[in-house]
């Protein structure tokens, strides 16, 4: 089936699996990518920024399709461990966070649309997880 999703993605079905605390490892995420869905690691299932960065690679070894990792920015009753540096243990996701931030920090001061902000980030979040290998 093709939709715009299958074809942003570069997946083969519209399906995304979602962020599941306790079970969204690699094993899960790569099984879903491989079977033509997009895949997602939990980040709040790894207990440190360098551990999701090993569990990003081990989901990298299982399957060559696209895969996503679910990063929790709500606030939740066990503190997440990657705030603040979220990004630093994991090279392909370095500047996404800034990049995005700073598109709707413009929208908010009224310099761009929500819409102009929401563009801008898909832009700059595909660009580097394209650069990243997540998307082919």
């Amino acid at each position: 089936m093709k939709t715009r999703i299958t074809e942003m993605l570069g997946i083969e079905h519209p399906i995304i699996q979602g962020g599941m605390q306790n079970v969204g490892y690699a094993e899960l995420a790569a099984a879903v990518s491989n079977a033509g869905a997009l895949g997602i690691i939990t980040g709040l299932t790894q207990p440190t920024p360098e551990d999701l960065a090993k569990e990003i690679a081990r989901c990298k070894e299982m399957t060559d399709q696209p895969f996503g990792v679910n990063l929790t920015l709500l606030p939740t009753i066990k503190p997440v461990p990657y705030t603040g540096g979220q990004f630093v243990a994991i090279p392909e996701f370095q500047g996404i966070g800034t990049a995005v931030g700073q598109q709707f920090s413009a929208a908010l001061a009224g310099s761009m649309s929500v819409d102009q902000a929401l563009q801008g980030a898909q832009a700059l979040t595909t660009r580097e997880m394209t650069k990243g290998g997540y998307i082919k």
